[in-house]
């Protein structure tokens, strides 16, 4: 982890930034995430102007704005709640708090990697202000601190490091610290054989299972953590292991997120088959009775119906299990009623294996599906409760009143906590319950999505085949036309043609006309031939200057289309051969003016 930090005295310039308003035409992906305002509201300016109302209070805070900004790394496995709780120690560190300080945390998506932005109000609403002595050493302490607690990758070359042992709370770095290669410190103890454990224990265990959902409540049986980070589309991302307090990525061990993935799909590949579509395409009855273009047409028909059909199932299946969400988010949490909700949908559940749309899986994953998502909505639920309970204490909470009794001084800090007080109430907003993470279930469409792509794989290298197929029966087909032997006929033809045409005006626009026959065909194809064995474009160029008198502007267009099916560079070509001398005629004399031009 690798904390950045800057400060300043403007609040909107720096807020505009964080919601990336300078930039015009940001896509729907790259636009910013805003986590969390901390006692702010509003349009950028309104928040701006609520920022300097507090940092205004404080006249020695002169740069009253802190912007930091946190990297992970691109490879980092990171839940939300270690996300929350790491930002709640950063906060902690800096000494601010979410009832006294103002800011804001959003993530920024315009990167490879992983990163944060935290933009925090120096001054406190009780007028205190954030020492930023020395705030980049500082911050690197921070980090090495937090990725020892969290038990993050660890980042090297830092030149300042926690060390609680030391009376100061951190140490400078040797240089030989610095410039250590290691990005992982994991020289202590035992590690290898935790390594070789946990390498062996999740080999076993997958060779068990049949999806990444089973292999992970198999380690979790075990004693083994495992963080797994997946796509949009439910695809595995990346995957770590904790064991005996010693923290690895899956590529530490030898299990790329990757290799595991490809593992599930060569083992699942009959996982989920569609009854009606057991037939193999690549076995098609009476296939000897069939040309090639039957048979690549009759398996694109099927492969096409299939990828359609597992499409159609995929849409369904989302739907279908996104109701099941919403029943739980409105607090249907028994089990029973909700597997009703699927049977309802089409689902067809028994004990261990369900089917939907014709397809089949494990029951076990929806049931684990469902009792996740109802423990997700509980926990939200209740934190919605704490935080409406906190809001109404504040709205309740009473203006401290003053006295003739009370000296001057203590009416002045009395009257400005109330000022304090006024402003958290007009500042504070009803908590609303904003249910997140609770969604249609992923693995199932995970299987389903590998098959889509399988059957697609299939579909593209059979077009791609037919592709080849085509273009190898044209070029044989004219190769035996351009090898056929000239009759007398055609030659006495040809050379009538040029005699006829070879000094007239008009040859070159009539040229396609008076000469659409075997032998120029016959021509082309020899000068393809010997075109090709050029290698470089200067080459080209001045063999074709060179051979057949052309300038340099015809030379280059020529060279950079030759094999083009283009009628201006067929003309060309075709007045090149109507240059030649009698070619089919007197074949040494061209052999050797080619080679010549060639060198």
């Amino acid at each position: 982890m690798i904390i950045n930090v800057t400060t300043g005295t403007g609040f909107l310039g720096a807020i505009s930034y964080i919601h990336k308003e300078h930039e015009k035409d940001f896509s729907q992906e790259k636009k910013p995430k805003i986590l969390e305002e901390n006692m702010i509201f509003g349009t950028v300016p309104e928040q701006a102007y609520l920022m300097r109302s507090i940092a205004i209070r404080n006249a020695k805070s002169s740069r009253p704005v802190l912007h930091l900004s946190i990297s992970f790394h691109q490879e980092e496995i990171i839940s939300e709640e270690t996300r929350d709780l790491i930002f709640d120690k950063i906060l902690e560190e800096l000494g601010a708090t979410r009832d006294n300080n103002q800011f804001i945390i959003a993530q920024h998506f315009d990167a490879a990697h992983e990163h944060y932005h935290i933009l925090l109000n120096k001054v406190g609403f009780d007028r205190s202000n954030i020492n930023t002595s020395y705030i980049v050493n500082k911050c690197q302490v921070i980090a090495d601190k937090i990725e020892k607690e969290v038990d993050l990758r660890r980042t090297t070359g830092r030149t300042i490091i926690y060390d609680p042992n030391s009376p100061k709370g951190f140490r400078y770095t040797t240089p030989e610290e610095r410039n250590k290669k290691e990005i992982f410190l994991d020289k202590s103890i035992g590690v290898r054989n935790v390594k070789t454990f946990l390498k062996k224990t999740i080999d076993s265990l997958m060779q068990q299972t049949f999806n990444v959902t089973e292999l992970l409540h198999k380690l979790e049986e075990t004693g083994i953590d495992c963080r797994a980070n997946f796509s949009q589309d439910g695809i595995l991302k990346g995957i770590s292991f904790k064991y005996n307090n010693q923290s690895y990525k899956g590529t530490q061990i030898g299990l790329k997120s990757k290799e595991i993935e490809n593992f599930y799909v060569r083992k699942n590949q009959d996982l989920v088959v569609e009854k009606t579509t057991s037939k193999d395409f690549t076995k098609l009855e009476n296939i000897s009775e069939k040309s090639e273009k039957e048979i690549y047409e009759e398996t694109k028909i099927e492969l096409t119906k299939t990828i359609r059909k597992l499409e159609k199932a995929l849409y369904g299946y989302k739907n279908a299990t996104q109701k099941v969400a919403d029943k739980i988010i409105v607090g249907e949490i028994k089990i029973d009623a909700l597997i009703k909700n699927l049977e309802d949908a089409n689902f067809k559940i028994n004990n261990q294996t369900s089917f939907y749309e014709g397809f089949s899986f494990d029951t076990t994953i929806l049931i684990r599906w469902m009792e996740r998502n109802i423990v997700s909505m509980e926990k939200q639920k209740k934190e919605h409760e704490q935080k409406i309970l906190e809001y109404n204490n504040l709205m309740n909470q009473p203006r401290k009143e003053t006295s003739f009794l009370i000296f001057f001084g203590n009416k002045r800090k009395i009257k400005s906590e109330n000022e304090e007080l006024d402003l958290k109430k007009r500042m504070a907003i009803i908590p609303k319950l904003d249910i997140s993470g609770i969604g249609s279930e992923i693995h199932i469409q995970q299987e389903i999505n590998f098959e889509i792509r399988r059957y697609r794989d299939k579909l593209h290298d059979i077009e791609k085949k037919e592709r080849i197929r085509i273009a190898q029966e044209e070029e044989l087909k004219l190769k035996q036309e351009a090898e056929k032997p000239l009759s007398k006929t055609h030659v006495d033809k040809y050379q009538t043609h040029r005699e006829k045409f070879v000094n007239s005006e008009d040859y070159k626009t009539n040229f396609l006309k008076y000469y659409e026959h075997e032998s120029i065909l016959k021509d082309l194809y020899w000068l393809d031939k010997r075109f090709s064995n050029l290698e470089t474009e200067h080459d080209k160029i001045e063999f074709l200057k060179l051979n057949f008198g052309l300038n340099d502007n015809e030379a280059f267009y020529l060279s950079e289309r030759f094999f083009e099916l283009d009628p201006k560079v067929n003309l060309i070509k075709k007045q090149i051969i109507n240059s030649l001398p009698d070619r089919l005629i007197r074949d040494v004399e061209n052999d050797y003016k080619i080679n010549k031009g060639m060198r």
